[in-house]
């Protein structure tokens, strides 16, 4: 029979000798990385199996390797090592969101695995708290089923990132070399239907109702107007049945200014290509009606869209 002296022993040695493996497996890592900055592939690989051997569950290294191999083009061992880093991962998805946009089976339409498409569709059904990914997943799914021509799987998955689609909207204003930004157009003071404005050039500007939008939900003004350096508008009314903290995100090709009930929430002047929900704010939506308006502008860049 073990004593009681015995067995706290065996698991003193047992957690020190888990600390030890920790410390060397961490070091691996860092040296990984050191021969990653001299471009020293095969021994990057190398530190990053072995910190593994020391234990098991070093997310870093996962990590590391998934990185490696995603850049030498190894899908099948990039996506290996990502499957194992976020089943070690405490809390997965901020890896997941790191990784989305680097791995290539994110943008391979063509030769996708199930395994990848199965891996998409349980996000759709459990994800981040902050719904990011579940969104992000439906988006990609859209794409993917759009792609082989199932219309009816693809638009229900495009539907359900839940974005506002409908819109009316104005343009073009001015925007040469940005400076339509910081310019207050009539859009921003008021909202009056039936108005015609002068708009970019002398071109007479009135707000119109969207009767469609693209099937993933993006707001592309290129659709519905012929002009380049420009400003567009996007007015909408959102119904609320109580007063309530909510979150509004948005993401643009272009420069981004958004409003709630004629109070500036974001406003952002360089012109990126983004995703959805890249800039985000917290606010209140008042009981009823509440009306927003988005605000995007081009002058560098060769997309101007948005989704909210």
């Amino acid at each position: 029979m073990i004593s009681k002296f015995n067995l706290l022993i065996a698991i003193l040695f047992f957690t020190i000798n888990l600390l030890a493996n920790s410390t060397d497996s961490e070091k691996r890592v860092n040296d990984a990385w050191k021969s990653w900055e001299e471009n020293d592939q095969q021994t990057v690989e190398a530190h990053f199996k072995a910190a593994l051997e020391a234990d098991s569950t070093n997310t870093r290294a996962y990590l590391g390797l998934m990185f490696l191999y995603s850049t030498q083009y190894n899908d099948e061992a990039a996506w290996n090592a990502f499957q194992k880093l976020i089943k070690t991962a405490e809390n997965p998805y901020p890896y997941i969101f790191a990784g989305w946009s680097l791995i290539r089976w994110t943008n391979d339409h063509d030769t996708r695995r199930q395994a990848v498409v199965d891996f998409w569709k349980s996000l759709t059904e459990k994800s981040d708290d902050g719904g990011l990914l579940k969104a992000m997943a439906h988006q990609f799914l859209g794409m993917y089923y759009e792609r082989r021509n199932d219309l009816e799987t693809s638009r229900r998955h495009f539907a359900s990132v839940n974005a506002l689609v409908d819109w009316t909207v104005i343009g073009p204003f001015d925007n040469v070399s940005a400076s339509g930004f910081d310019k207050q157009f009539p859009p921003e003071t008021e909202y009056k239907p039936k108005k015609n404005y002068e708009g970019q050039n002398g071109i007479p500007a009135k707000w119109f109702a969207i009767s469609e939008v693209r099937p993933d939900r993006w707001i592309d003004f290129m659709r519905y107007f012929a002009h380049s350096q420009a400003v567009f508008y996007g007015n909408n009314f959102v119904y609320s049945p109580k007063k309530q903290t909510v979150q509004i995100r948005v993401g643009t090709s272009g420069s981004l200014k958004a409003f709630l009930n004629d109070e500036l929430i974001l406003e952002h002047f360089d012109e990126n290509n983004n995703d959805l929900d890249t800039y985000i704010a917290e606010t209140t939506l008042q009981k009823g009606w509440n009306r927003v308006l988005v605000k995007v502008g081009y002058s560098e860049i060769t997309r101007c869209n948005f989704m909210v």
